[in-house]
């Protein structure tokens, strides 16, 4: 079993196994056998031939049995028989049944095991969480995916937080997964995930707001087309850089661009939601000019405009 105290002539901290017999001293176990279960079971396993593979679900249709049987992932009857057959377990079911997973696991956790939890929930939720593992004596820690499992597999990049975050980090990245650990905060992960949402979430809505307007005006590949010549043309972050801090001094005329859109766009009847919070931020970055225009000078890092924000 997973043990914290075993560290020293194993060659692998925190973990109560010799890494070249990792495969018969380490059984995972998913508490949730769906996409992400599945995904990751799949890849491990053809990492790890011998690795201990179990998991549980409320529904066990024909598809899951399939892939449990294909890639020798153990059924258990029960989160018990789960939990008790497993070192780490990693909950990975929908995120409102998260804390009902873990009240369910929690009667059988001891202070060999380490608990996980894959589940897209906010800070709050986490910390209830850590504090029903911890109050068995596990370890816990927050695993949240920093990119799309269709896309990468099971080694799809990730960051874990909590006590049990180096450990789990460490644990995984044995086996080809791609995790970091971040820090002890049960929450670290989970807000970090929030955050990407908002900007990959606001992109979306962004594009097919500006898509749904070039396609009524006949223009939408020529619209993709000019805006992947701009972001194709330097790194994400130098572009995200340069975007925010020249707003920081070009608010007005930026901010008026926007007016221009919506006034024109307004005319063909389409409401613009996203459009319109844009230009809200806007106005405080208008406000933020008006302030402190910097010298005439966009400033150096993000970090100016968002204290500078602050102060608005």
């Amino acid at each position: 079993m997973w043990s914290p105290g075993r560290v020293a002539t194993q060659g692998y901290p925190y973990l109560s196994y010799n890494l070249e017999d990792r495969v018969t001293a380490l059984t995972l176990g998913f508490v949730g056998f769906g996409e992400v279960g599945v995904t990751f079971s799949k890849g491990l396993r053809q990492q790890n031939p011998d690795l201990g593979l179990s998991a549980f679900d409320v529904v066990w249709d024909e598809r899951r049995r399939a892939a449990a049987d294909e890639y020798r992932v153990r059924i258990a009857a029960s989160v018990e028989e789960l939990v008790r057959q497993s070192d780490v377990v990693i909950c990975a079911v929908v995120g409102k049944a998260a804390i009902d997973a873990a009240r369910s696991a929690a009667p059988f956790l001891s202070a060999q095991h380490l608990y996980a939890d894959l589940t897209s929930i906010g800070p709050a939720k986490v910390r209830e969480i850590d504090k029903i593992v911890a109050a068995r004596g596990a370890q816990f820690a927050k695993l949240s995916l920093m990119g799309a499992v269709a896309a990468f597999g099971y080694r799809v990049p990730s960051v874990a937080s909590g006590r049990g975050a180096r450990a789990l980090a460490q644990c995984l990245t044995s086996l080809g997964m791609d995790v970091d650990a971040l820090n002890d905060d049960p929450a670290a992960a989970a807000t970090m995930k929030l955050c990407r949402s908002l900007f990959q979430k606001g992109i979306v809505a962004l594009a097919i707001e500006t898509l749904r307007v070039a396609r009524k005006n006949g223009i939408e590949r020529q619209v993709v087309a000019s805006l992947a010549e701009t972001w194709d043309e330097e790194k994400f972050e130098n572009a995200l850089m340069r975007l925010v801090c020249s707003s920081a001094v070009h608010a007005s005329r930026r901010a008026a661009e926007l007016d221009e859109a919506l006034d024109s766009f307004g005319e063909l009847g389409m409401a613009l939601p996203v459009a319109r919070a844009c230009r809200e931020t806007f106005g405080a970055l208008v406000d933020l000019q008006q302030r402190d225009s910097f010298g005439g000078q966009s400033p150096k890092d993000l970090g100016a405009v968002l204290d500078a924000l602050e102060r608005v």
